[in-house]
């Protein structure tokens, strides 16, 4: 069969996944499309709904008062029993990245499978891209492009993008700027489902803190820029996050594991670009250390080095002592050596958190100078050493 009506092609291919009949409405409830009904889940609604192509004044009503533009995920719509309406229908939204642009019925039953349900979010999704005006399409396209001009290295850019979203009256207030990223800390590339999934807790960001907030979201990380108030402290910023966070693990329930945030430090909108940079920083700090979000000024010594120093370092650019001959060296003097470094040299709390008697903390320290040559009397052996812990992980062979 040849359907002209892309809008038709993807209902009817939904309708053939799910084995159940779909109609599609605009964002104001009018009809615009349905499958064919070859699967008898049809009540009278339905049928007076395509045959009238408009959904009768009671139920328009009575569905447009659940608020239908903040609906972001799949809901159960109640059957009221009159006017015909005698089965729960399933509404799933059809959303561009700023507002509802339409709606996809599906007759509710228990038996919804999580593929099912998946293969309708997908359909909206690609009916998103049909329905949307060409303004919203320009205007989606146009803020992920300005936000990564934003943050470029190219000065013309980032002044163009200022100039772009001043020209909006957005980001003009003075207030400092957030700038918040997440990647895969598996270094993968962001799901379309991810992707998503992470657009609508940013969305809900933005109905929560009544600010300005705007992402973009790319194949490897996302990020977004909240304005915040000038007394906001620590503690908000810490919350703030965290409930960002959260919202993205209820769109993304499977995959929350998998993500790791980062925060740059408060910054004028002018220093935008070192806020986003300064995220992708602590997103490389918080996989290191096994944690899940971190907050970039947290870590002074991680975020020094990670600008310090490049991300892998050759083996073979080492000098002698810290290719090979730390290396021979025993695990357990290693692990004794790192804490007596971390701990200022206090060989009494080292003996207390490893559980070592004191004389044994002395002789590994007294082993490891003997084997390396080095002197943790010395402060530059000292440094020497305690930076080799700190960057170990980045040595590649």
């Amino acid at each position: 069969m040849f359907i002209a009506d892309p809008v038709l092609e993807v209902v009817e291919d939904l309708a053939e996944r799910i084995q159940r009949s779909v109609a599609v409405d605009d964002a104001e409830l009018n009809y615009l499309s349905h499958s064919t009904h070859r699967f008898g889940d049809e009540d009278q609604l339905r049928l007076r709904s395509i045959s009238e192509r408009q959904l009768i004044a009671p139920i328009r009503e009575y569905v447009m008062s659940m608020n239908l533009e903040k609906v972001r995920e799949p809901i159960c719509i109640p059957a009221t029993h009159d006017h015909g309406f005698d089965r729960d229908r399933l509404l799933v939204p059809i959303r561009s990245s700023h507002r509802l642009v339409g709606v996809i019925w599906i007759i509710h039953k228990a038996t919804l499978s999580e593929e099912d349900h998946n293969a309708c979010i997908q359909a909206a999704e690609h009916l998103s891209k049909l329905m949307s005006t060409s303004d919203d399409k320009i205007k989606e396209a146009d803020f992920e492009r300005v936000l990564h001009d934003l943050v470029s290295g190219s000065e013309t850019s980032r002044h163009m993008a200022t100039e772009a979203l001043h020209s909006q009256d957005l980001f003009n207030s003075g207030r400092p700027v957030l700038a918040i990223a997440t990647a895969r800390g598996d270094s993968a590339e962001l799901s379309a489902e991810e992707r998503q999934g992470l657009r609508h807790a940013w969305a809900d960001a933005e109905q929560r803190y009544r600010s300005q907030v705007f992402s973009a979201t790319g194949r490897t990380h996302g990020f977004g820029l909240l304005e915040l108030l000038p007394e906001t402290s620590h503690d908000d910023v810490v919350r703030a996050c965290e409930s960002i966070r959260t919202q993205a693990s209820a769109h993304l329930p499977d995959h929350c594991g998998a993500l790791h945030w980062g925060v740059g430090a408060q910054r004028e909108f002018e220093g935008v670009r070192f806020a986003y940079r300064e995220s992708l920083s602590a997103i490389r700090i918080g996989i290191r250390q096994g944690r899940p979000l971190i907050l970039w000024e947290d870590q002074p010594l991680d975020a020094f080095l990670d600008s310090a120093v490049p991300e892998t370092i050759p083996a073979g650019q080492l000098p002698p002592l810290l290719r090979e001959t730390i290396r021979t060296i025993s695990p357990e003097i290693l692990d004794t050596v790192s804490a007596y470094l971390d701990l200022a040299g206090g060989a009494a709390r080292v003996s207390e958190k490893q559980h070592l008697h004191r004389a044994t903390v002395y002789y590994r320290i007294k082993q490891f100078e003997k084997q390396s040559g080095l002197d943790l009397r010395s402060g530059r052996d000292r440094l020497l050493i305690h930076l080799w812990f700190q960057l170990r992980d980045r040595f590649e062979d």
